[in-house]
């Protein structure tokens, strides 16, 4: 009876081992053709980071949310910018 079942186990796991071998050459060698065109876009992104004032203040600062970061609770405690940005596009066909 456990001669038995050995010999099923073991023909069980090299039925596993044939078929992920097989599944993982076919997904590794299939080449399909096509009539599409291909395209390449290329582009550039420009950002601009702009300060009111030259100076990060913020003496004792812990992380907080947006809003209250806004407005700061002591004299002093600030940062703000601006940030802009320019994309400009190119196709190549």
């Amino acid at each position: 009876m456990k001669k038995k079942e050995n010999i099923i186990i073991i023909v069980v796991l090299v039925v596993m081992i044939l078929a992920i071998v097989g599944v993982s050459y076919a997904a590794f060698s299939y080449s399909g053709l096509g009539s599409k065109v291909n395209s390449i876009t290329t582009g550039s992104i420009t950002m601009t980071y702009t300060e009111t004032d030259n100076t990060i203040s913020l003496n004792g600062a812990l992380p907080t949310t947006d809003k209250t970061g806004m407005v700061r609770l002591n004299p002093g405690e600030y940062f703000d910018f601006s940030v802009s940005s320019n994309i400009s596009v190119s196709t190549i066909l």
